[in-house]
């Protein structure tokens, strides 16, 4: 516990910082020097403008993301994989695993990692088809401490998880308790059309505080419209989803619906839920599905040529018995235009529909925002 406590304290330091930026420093030209390691980092910068309603929103600039990630491999079998993020002034691990391929097919995971539950949230944000992922995404947690299997299959994929108290977490609660996740997938063609349907769940235990709150889709405001406060007294946790993707050509089409269900020690329950649906069609390029793992990838672009059109429709319902923490559709369009596969610029117009927000009033706020998404 010492340990832990001097780790955290000298990475919340202006000397912490520095050595991990020495430590990145060091990493680039060991990556530099081996052809078996491979340095990448990614950058965006989001503008926002506001037409706020009953809450002020705040139009303004934000570094949404700033990241440098390495990977390799000590031997055949095992490979790792350490991804820092230097967002907020906090520098820390945002992934950081071990790898062991039995083989193609059959992989385990031990570290960090992102927790097997919803489609959104196991995609890299890099690919994903509008700014933010859509507001369903605040029912599951991201990332998670623990040890995973996946199996990809030819038609099935396979991925669970357990997981555990996570000390070096800066920036969510510790009292994540222990929690197992599971989410499985199969592909199946019809035709030119290609379609993949999964569907997951996760248990969570020992919690004791839990709050569930969601930005409109939009980082540079810091306001929540639907928020439940601090759920106090939890004993379990238990998510549950289903999602699906349909591809042809150069249109898809995706969803996702998620059910969270809260047990509290005296026995009383709450629930919420969300869902969303999203459509895009690329022009010059080509999206792209990994049909065997369920995620996407980086697409396929003609340099300066390409660009997409992309709409889509959430929800999310944080209302139930005693906790008012509001409902939310938002209706969004937005337009990419891809410099190369891994930098773009990012148009985003959404309609916000609260109704009521987390203070029981009714509001309609809108929100044109953009990213500049610079990758290496």
């Amino acid at each position: 516990m010492a340990t832990l406590r001097l780790t955290r304290g000298l990475l919340c330091t202006n000397s912490g910082r520095l050595l991990v930026l020495l430590f990145l420093g060091v990493m680039r030209q060991t990556a530099l020097a081996n052809p078996g390691l491979t340095l990448s980092g990614r950058l965006d910068v989001d503008a926002a403008h506001y037409h706020s309603d009953e809450t002020p929103l705040g139009s303004g600039l934000n570094l949404r993301r700033l990241r440098l990630a390495i990977r390799g491999k000590l031997n055949r079998r095992i490979s790792y994989y350490v991804l820092a993020d230097f967002k907020g002034g906090v520098y820390g691990a945002q992934a950081s695993w071990l790898r062991y391929g039995i083989d193609r097919k059959n992989q385990f995971y031990l570290g960090r990692i992102e927790i097997p539950f919803s489609l959104q949230r196991v995609t890299n944000s890099q690919y994903n088809l509008l700014m933010e992922r859509a507001l369903p995404a605040a029912l599951s947690p991201h990332y998670g401490t623990g040890l995973v299997y996946q199996h990809k299959g030819n038609r099935w994929s396979f991925r669970a998880g357990l997981f555990g108290e996570d000390r070096l977490n800066f920036r969510t609660s510790k009292n994540f308790g222990n929690a197992a996740a599971a989410r499985l997938g199969r592909r199946f063609r019809a035709g030119d059309s290609r379609f993949w349907l999964g569907v997951g769940a996760m248990y969570q235990e020992a919690i004791g505080v839990e709050r569930v709150r969601a930005r409109p889709e939009s980082s540079v405001t810091s306001q929540r419209l639907v928020d439940t406060g601090k759920l106090l007294n939890l004993d379990t946790l238990t998510r549950i989803g289903v999602e699906g993707v349909w591809k042809k050509g150069t249109w898809s089409l995706q969803g996702e619906w998620t059910r969270y269900s809260a047990q509290q020690l005296d026995g009383s329950s709450l629930g919420f839920d969300g869902g969303y649906l999203e459509a895009s069609r690329i022009f010059n390029g080509r999206r792209r599905f990994n049909f065997r793992s369920g995620e996407w990838m980086s697409p396929e672009v003609t340099d300066l040529k390409t660009w997409e059109l992309a709409f889509r429709v959430s929800r999310i319902n944080l209302q139930d018995k005693a906790v008012s923490g509001g409902k939310q559709i938002n209706y969004s369009v937005g337009v990419n235009y891809y410099f190369n596969p891994i930098n773009r610029l990012m148009l985003n117009w959404i309609k916000v529909d609260a109704n009521p927000n987390r203070h029981g009033i009714n509001e309609s706020p809108s929100i044109l925002q953009a990213r500049l998404q610079i990758g290496f």
